[in-house]
């Protein structure tokens, strides 16, 4: 019955005839996927019903106190780890997408990528993943704006700014409701089935076995028996186990030079861009931390430096005070000394006030104390020996 398949019959996706519709192999999945929702939600109500009868029967409890708490924190189970981009990551610029996708690009963003060069196009689907991806291993909006009008080599710049910036843009949260997207999880990539020409999702879950071998052998130039190493994994829907052996043999030279294995190489497989992290890593270490400890140490120096000069100049201004018996800022006395040889000497002696007029004062034979002195508001002063 079409009322089964109603988001396909609003798609357009099925065939109509007396009430019923008539699906495509290809859009099966819609089908199951509803189906199993449905039978979920019924399952989930029942199993909520027996839980609140259960909590109030203490033996009951006291049989499935061990996993009880599993049983509270399902609502909490995601599609897998969100990965976190790193905004201290080293800038990756649009010439370097192409260089790195051969040595550190899991096997999904590879095919992306080929598939991209040989049609010119990608569709949205393939875009969405491909782009957060790009994103997550430090491609800035305006490297990304540049990559893809580049890549999108049969298309004008004029269609490619009315059609395809805009995504761009909403990818990196500057365009509709300004989310800050993150890149996929494997766990999002698997459960992808794309369809109507759209080129993405996990390469060892669509290829049937037959084109995945040709494709390991032919085009990432693979040994048999790596490669039936891997289509063992994969007919036995290991998928993620799959893109772990795919890691080893990608990166076999390497970890022989540095002598570990890929037992050795702390990942949980669970996202593409944490694929990504660890090949580079392999390659050129964590940069991020020598920057940071090369910055520290820079830092000491020049803080060193900066006390030596302080501890100099005091010295010198220290070497100073001791000649003159002047102590500075001491106040009443101008900054002599008391008891030195101008101690019988007014502080108001040799001094200024800025603004004030000017005073012309004899210097008398009996060394008088205000000679000099010009005070602010006052008028001319003559004062007689």
């Amino acid at each position: 019955p079409f009322e089964e398949v109603l988001t396909l019959v609003g798609r357009r996706n099925v065939y109509l005839l007396d009430g019923y519709a008539y699906v495509p192999n290809n859009k099966f999945f819609s089908l199951i996927t509803g189906k199993f929702r449905a039978h979920l939600n019924k399952g989930l109500v029942t199993a909520q019903r027996a839980i609140d009868k259960m909590k109030q029967d203490p033996i009951a409890m006291d049989c499935v106190s061990r996993v009880i708490h599993i049983i509270d924190g399902l609502h909490k189970i995601t599609n897998g780890p969100q990965y976190k981009i790193n905004k201290n990551k080293s800038i990756i610029t649009h010439k370097d997408v192409n260089k790195l996708s051969n040595i550190h690009f899991p096997l999904c963003m590879q095919s992306s990528l080929e598939h991209m060069k040989n049609d010119g196009h990608l569709k949205h689907g393939g875009r969405m993943h491909l782009g957060l991806f790009l994103k997550g291993i430090g491609l800035s909006l305006s490297e990304a704006m540049i990559y893809w009008r580049n890549s999108f080599t049969k298309i004008g710049a004029d269609k490619f700014n009315k059609q395809y910036a805009y995504n761009v843009r909403h990818n990196y949260g500057k365009e509709g409701k300004r989310i800050d997207y993150t890149p996929y999880s494997c766990n999002k990539i698997i459960s992808c089935t794309p369809n109507g020409g759209d080129f993405h999702g996990c390469p060892y879950k669509i290829f049937d076995h037959q084109n995945l071998r040709k494709y390991l052998a032919i085009n990432k130039k693979m040994g048999s028996q790596d490669v039936e190493m891997i289509i063992g994994l994969v007919k036995n829907n290991h998928y993620q186990l799959a893109c772990r052996s795919y890691f080893g043999v990608q990166h076999k030279n390497i970890m022989k030079k540095k002598n570990i294995t890929i037992d050795n190489v702390d990942a949980q497989w669970s996202h593409p861009n944490e694929y990504f992290d660890h090949s580079y890593r392999l390659y050129h270490g964590d940069k991020k931390k020598e920057d940071e400890k090369k910055e520290m140490e820079d830092l000491d120096v020049n803080m060193n430096g900066m006390d030596m000069n302080h501890n100099h100049n005091n010295k010198e201004n220290q070497n100073i005070q001791n000649n003159n018996g002047v102590t500075p800022g001491a106040p009443g006395n101008n900054g002599v000394t008391p008891g030195g040889p101008n101690s019988n000497t007014n502080r108001f002696a040799n001094t200024t006030t800025p603004g004030g007029p000017a005073n012309n004062i004899p210097n008398n034979s009996n060394g008088n104390r205000f000679a000099g002195n010009t005070n602010q508001g006052s008028g001319s002063m003559n004062i007689d020996g």
